[in-house]
């Protein structure tokens, strides 16, 4: 359980990451949908 947690919270990171230095509105677009899988993960379980 604490190996997913903080895969999932390293993968956040990394998306948040990529989220405030694209500079695409398409690739902001992608990156923050991103942040939601592993966010989803980390609230629901």
């Amino acid at each position: 359980m604490k190996k997913e947690y903080l895969i999932a919270m390293i993968g956040i990171e990394w998306l948040l990451i990529g989220v405030f230095t694209v500079m695409d509105i398409l690739g902001f677009y992608v990156l923050y949908e991103g942040v939601l899988i592993p966010m989803f993960y980390i609230i629901g379980i």
